[in-house]
């Protein structure tokens, strides 16, 4: 399946056909619904009602250029270029479907074995390779013609907030501004050598009864809290000068150290692109000196040693102990969990090594919403996926690990899954701390173009989770950071509870806002300092294995904060957080100044994670050469 139907398939399913989804894939990528054009297109669906007429990919297809280029209204002229703008389309598609003996509905279906003859309705997902090659055609024509792609009545659009970003093609700056078109916001900008370009980054509809903030009224501000050891100076102003410059606007929370890029799976939708041919793993010394990088600039924050997958290095357990002896607050692997599953006693030797937490990879209840974004994984004694991750739980739970799931999310995948996947999480057992979901990033080994499909964004994710969910999820529940910009993020927290038939159930702990993240209800700006503080020793206190307290966290409990969290055990506790990162579209320069994650680099400079794995949509990286010494810069300017 084209990846392109990953995003379609929601239309598909609630009954929209060819010609309506080529039209909605415009109206979405413009930001703005037109429900009264699709309904007219759906008098174009299955050959003009089964009459023997044209495929609607082709009738269809005509109809979305001629919304951009055809005439609309008195004093309108059409595009001078309006007749063999379509002839060219439709000159296309008649060669293409050439060998399926013509163009009609039926032949066309039969062609690409989308029905047989006997079926009344083709079916659109096996239609779906030709519907994204009639997509990539308009596209094209767009560009050939010099169409305004975002040619759209203005009347309804409202600018919110003026910012920069990048161009995805050349990763030049721009300006840029976040506007409201209808019920949804989209950022935008314009290159003056590649065009305009427009995302979705938040939903403002109401779904199944339920409606997500309003883009301008979720936010957190914050003052600046810059480096207090500067890595690189300021050139060319960013995203290009990091390492980190003067001019970032907050000190680090969550330390990265990519231990391998190495993998023992082969993920369609890795953002590290790991696995396959990779350099060598940097050497126990480049890592140390990594980690004592990371305590100049932050002393205290927690580390995750991430990569590829950290278990495939025999010596994990020898790096942990570095880590461990250099004083940070939480020490975390980001896994996969197959060596935690299969190998008796490994989750033991890394907690005895000093390790707090697993970052497991969980992306569904079933297989069927794990494979497409993980492939096929070979596994002995006949265990599947979902068999191992589970063991390792199991074991991570019984060394005393605590255990954090985390699910990458694709619309039409596995979006439809979070709410079984929380109760998943909460049967799992207390060993499971919380869960984290990210909506699928658009950079590493991603199986599209950037500006391919719709984007499932963050407020999409609350929406789903409180239609899926809502016995346990409210809207009022969720609430921007402390630490990060209030567009990457949100969290909750909850206690665990069991439900009257004893099965497992949550009650929401609404001081968790304002104790974690600041001033919930007055906007009064915080120091980024202070939020980025209170989200370390959030995170520290709520996903590490045991209750213990640690001899670094006990002056912090004479603040209203410490003794917030002091109130209840770690194992009543459950948090449900979202991070959604930024890719070559989405990319907001105000969100990578406010960003406290940051990938340590074998040379002691530290990246915003976004920036490090950012690529344009040629696949050239922003801040290039991941695990070698001695880096010159980058070609992003």
């Amino acid at each position: 399946m084209h990846p392109l139907m990953m995003d379609l398939l929601p239309l598909v399913r609630q009954g929209y056909c060819c010609s309506q989804l080529l039209v909605q894939l415009l109206v979405q990528a413009q930001g703005r619904e037109v429900p009264d054009l699709v309904r007219a297109l759906h008098g174009l669906c299955h050959g003009i009602g089964q009459s023997g007429g044209p495929c609607g990919l082709l009738t269809g297809g005509a109809c979305v250029l001629a919304l951009l280029a055809g005439k609309g209204a008195e004093g309108e002229e059409p595009h001078p270029m309006l007749a063999p703008l379509l002839n060219d389309y439709a000159g296309w598609f008649y060669e293409r479907t050439a060998a399926y003996g013509g163009h009609s509905c039926e032949q066309v279906a039969l062609g690409l074995g989308a029905r047989t003859a006997e079926s009344a309705e083709p079916d659109p997902v096996a239609c779906g390779d030709l519907l994204a090659e009639c997509w990539e055609k308009i596209l094209e024509l767009i560009q050939t013609y010099d169409l305004d792609f975002m040619a759209m009545p203005e009347v309804d659009v409202e600018i919110l907030h003026e910012t920069q970003s990048l161009c995805p093609v050349c990763l030049r700056r721009l300006d840029a501004r976040y506007v409201r078109r209808g019920q949804n916001i989209l950022l935008e900008r314009t290159c003056p050598e590649h065009g305009t370009f427009a995302v979705d980054i938040w939903h403002e509809r109401t779904e199944g009864g339920v409606t997500p903030p309003r883009f301008d009224g979720w936010s957190r501000p914050k003052t600046p809290s810059y480096p207090r050891e500067p890595r690189t100076a300021v050139r060319h102003g960013c995203p290009y000068d990091c390492g980190l410059c003067p001019a970032h606007a907050q000190h680090t929370c969550t330390g990265l150290v990519e231990v391998t890029l190495r993998c023992n799976m082969a993920c369609p939708i890795c953002y590290a692109a790991a696995g396959g041919t990779v350099p060598d793993d940097p050497s126990p010394e480049t890592v140390a000196f990594q980690l004592d990088s990371l305590r100049r600039a932050s002393p205290g924050c927690n580390v995750q040693l991430s990569g590829g997958e950290p278990t495939v290095r025999d010596d994990l357990p020898a790096i942990i102990r570095m880590a461990r002896e250099r004083g940070f607050g939480l020490l975390q692997v980001n896994s996969n969990g197959l060596r935690l599953g299969l190998e008796e006693g490994y989750a033991r030797k890394l907690r005895e090594a000093g390790l707090d937490s697993v970052y497991l990879q969980w992306d569904s209840p079933d297989l069927a919403g794990c494979l497409p974004l993980r492939g096929a994984v070979p596994l002995p004694d006949g265990l599947d996926l979902l068999a191992v991750k589970r063991r390792a739980v199991e074991r991570c739970t019984a060394a005393g690990l605590g255990v954090v799931l985390v699910a990458t999310v694709a619309r039409g995948v596995n979006d439809d899954r979070l709410g079984a996947l929380l109760r998943l999480a909460l049967e799992l057992g207390p060993g499971v701390r919380g869960l984290h979901i990210q909506p699928v990033a658009r950079f590493g080994r991603y199986p599209g173009r950037l500006e391919d499909g719709l984007r499932f964004t963050l407020s999409d994710v609350m929406t789903a989770l409180c239609r899926q969910a809502p016995q346990w999820l409210r809207m009022e529940h969720f609430h921007p950071p402390g630490c990060e910009h209030s567009l990457c993020s949100f969290s909750s927290l909850y206690a665990r509870e069991k439900a009257a038939d004893g099965s497992p159930s949550l009650r929401w702990l609404p001081d968790a806002a304002r104790s974690c993240c600041g001033p919930a209800v007055d906007k009064m700006p915080i120091p980024a300092a202070e939020g980025a503080r209170k989200s370390r020793q959030f995170v520290a206190s709520h996903w590490r294995g045991d209750d213990r307290p640690r001899e670094e966290g006990k002056a912090a409990l004479a603040d209203d904060f410490g003794r917030f969290l002091a109130r209840a055990g770690a194992e009543q506790r459950f948090t449900l957080s979202c991070m959604a990162f930024q890719d070559a579209l989405s990319l907001d320069v105000e969100r990578v100044r406010g960003c406290c994650i940051h990938v340590v680099r074998p040379d002691g400079r530290m990246i915003p994670f976004c920036l490090h794995n950012l690529t344009s949509t040629e696949g050239r990286m922003l801040y290039p050469q991941r695990l070698a010494c001695g880096e010159d810069g980058h070609d992003g300017i």
